[in-house]
């Protein structure tokens, strides 16, 4: 079981990484928070990026995704309704639009309008905005341009 205070991350999520390098689902990755009481709670991998709120587990947990070379995606989109935190969701969305396929374009505009909608103050929508973006530029390229001669 993989112990993460808030000073351990980097090493936690190297070890996630590990697990998910190897063929793991997210349900098998054994993680566990520990509170500032010490209380220890255990955890799988989708479950700990559903709950965390510390920016630098969500970066690096982003980075442990996006590395990974297990595709990732429909876990991803499964867990999404699950996190409680919008920059999570954001940094989520930004992994997405680099991994999911093209039928979830629609869904990534419900994501932004959503984001947009519940956090107008905040840039969180962003990151749907970033990860349509990058769909476009894999699934639309813009044409090679021709010369006139």
């Amino acid at each position: 079981m993989l112990i993460a205070g808030r000073e351990r991350y980097e090493h936690v999520m190297a070890n996630a990484n590990y697990y998910l390098s190897i063929g793991s689902s997210f349900e098998t990755v054994p993680l566990a928070l520990e509170s500032a009481d010490s209380k220890v709670t255990e955890l799988s991998f989708d479950e700990f990026l559903a709950l965390v709120s510390y920016d630098e587990f969500i970066e690096t947990a982003i980075r442990v995704l996006t590395k990974s070379n297990k595709d990732t995606a429909g876990d991803l989109i499964r867990i999404f309704p699950d996190m409680r935190y919008p920059y999570a969701q954001a940094m989520v969305l930004v992994v997405l639009g680099c991994k999911a396929d093209q039928v979830h374009i629609p869904w990534f505009f419900d994501q932004y309008k959503k984001l947009k909608r519940l956090y107008p103050d905040e840039s969180h929508c962003e990151g749907a905005y970033y990860a349509l973006c990058e769909m476009e530029s894999r699934f639309y390229p813009p044409a090679a341009k021709t010369r006139k001669k």
